[in-house]
């Protein structure tokens, strides 16, 4: 796993798994403004409303603007959220896809033939 190219991919491939696995959450919360949001009860009881509004800060900031201008002018039916976290979920396994495809072409040999005795 010596080869620079391969690390660079796999390291590309988890961050971008990571980072649009956290947009998942984003994306099912329904892109919340943080002056009205009502937090769900887990992330009251394990007190992580400091991270999470630094986390919607940051994806509000990225994509919110856009993603919601884009959908309404299509027309986009039901929470602009579900559209955002099918586009999330579907980067995140692209990313988890080529990590693993980095990881694993790393032997050349193929392992599912036997080899013929002579």
């Amino acid at each position: 796993m010596g080869n620079p190219i391969k690390l660079l991919l796999v390291a590309a491939g988890v961050g971008a798994c990571i980072f649009w696995s956290v947009g998942m959450l984003w994306a099912e919360l329904g892109m919340p403004a943080l002056e009205s949001f009502d937090w769900p009860h887990t992330i009251k009881l394990l007190q992580a409303e400091p991270l999470m509004k630094g986390l919607v800060d940051t994806y509000n900031g990225m994509f919110k603007a856009g993603t919601e201008a884009h959908l309404t002018s299509k027309n986009a039916e039901g929470p602009i959220g579900d559209y955002v976290y099918a586009l999330a979920i579907a980067m995140a396994f692209v990313g988890g896809a080529v990590a693993i495809m980095a990881v694993g072409s790393e032997d050349e040999t193929e392992k599912t033939v036997v080899p013929v005795k002579k």
